[in-house]
């Protein structure tokens, strides 16, 4: 049997993580001295980190035993007209490179599990068919 464990934490730095050594590094760290397992990069609007960092919250998180997830940039509209497509794909392009490859390194692995799970699925089937959602 599958065992299931459901880990809490924040989405971004808690308000009292250090400023040493602060940023996501010290986020993680906060976390786990605060007894959260979960930490939510909050990338929703850009991707603007190098992959030495990543690697760095990476080996942060593993140390603390909090498990690391991204909120993808949420302002790409897929679904765009003529007037706003170019700038969705701009937006698009520039959150694949290096946002790709930040991904990777953080070994971001919700993302995929958002989308095999069957609410992800439907949600994706939903905004393919241009219809509402049913997650009963």
């Amino acid at each position: 049997m599958l065992k299931r464990t459901m880990h809490f934490g924040t989405v971004g730095a808690p308000r009292s993580t250090p400023a040493k050594p602060g940023g996501s590094v010290g986020a993680v760290q906060r976390l786990a001295e605060l007894g959260l397992t979960a930490f939510e990069l909050g990338w929703v609007q850009s991707v603007r980190v190098r992959e030495d960092t990543c690697l760095a919250i990476r080996e942060a998180a593993a140390q603390a035993g909090v498990h690391i997830s991204v909120h993808a940039p949420y302002y790409i509209n897929l679904n765009a007209g003529d007037d706003e497509w170019p700038k969705s794909r701009k937006r698009l392009m520039d959150a694949a490179d290096p946002g790709l490859e930040s991904q990777m390194a953080l070994e971001g692995r919700t993302i995929a599990a958002q989308a095999l799970h069957p609410h992800g699925q439907e949600g994706v089937a939903a905004f393919i068919g241009k219809r509402k959602a049913n997650f009963a």
